[in-house]
């Protein structure tokens, strides 16, 4: 029988593959086109919930997409808000598993944490590319965590007159550090 062979990726390899938000954007454009189509299965989540208050819970989320990319697999993800605070940790942690739809066997396991908050600012961009007024030169972020980056950082390619941004978190000062970060990375 052959060794089965699959490519582990850490956080910082996968940051190192240089992917950027018009990737992403593509990818997700790409997914709902597919979904439309049939091309894509995405069973409801299984969630576990180990007291979400007081610590989290972790997501399992399999899915199926089909045309060019034809892999499945699974993210596991875990969503424990307390952990930028209390460990200094990311809200949500996680893994990519990835199979060939052909013979099932692991192409990768890789970290999730970036390209899962990515994929989730490319929804708010695709979402704004369809539905926004073209000429839309302000919008509002209530929040100002890791997901409101991504968001923005799609938004900033899908809406070319985008001139303001206003944000709100219940964290005066995240707001503060989200704007000084924001103004000077877009």
């Amino acid at each position: 029988m052959a060794d089965i062979h699959f490519l582990y990726l850490t956080q910082a390899d996968v940051r190192a593959t240089g992917v950027d938000m018009r990737l992403v954007l593509t990818a997700v454009e790409d997914a709902f086109r597919l979904h439309h189509q049939g091309q894509a299965n995405l069973p409801p989540k299984v969630v576990l919930d180990l007291d979400e208050r007081e610590r989290g819970r972790g997501n399992a989320m399999p899915a199926y997409v089909g045309g060019n990319y034809d892999v499945f697999g699974l993210k596991w993800i875990t969503g424990f808000p307390k952990n930028p605070l209390r460990y200094g940790l990311p809200r949500g942690i996680g893994l990519f598993i990835l199979n060939d739809a052909w013979k099932g066997i692991p192409l990768a396991i890789m970290d999730c944490t970036l390209l899962s908050a990515m994929r989730t600012g490319a929804v708010t961009g695709v979402g704004a590319k369809y539905l926004a007024r073209p000429d839309s030169e302000s919008v509002a972020m209530i929040g100002a965590g890791v997901q409101a980056r991504t968001q923005l950082e799609a938004l900033h390619i899908v809406l070319s007159d985008l001139k303001e941004v206003r944000v709100f978190d219940v964290r005066r000062q995240a707001a503060e550090e989200y704007a000084a970060e924001m103004s000077t990375r877009l």
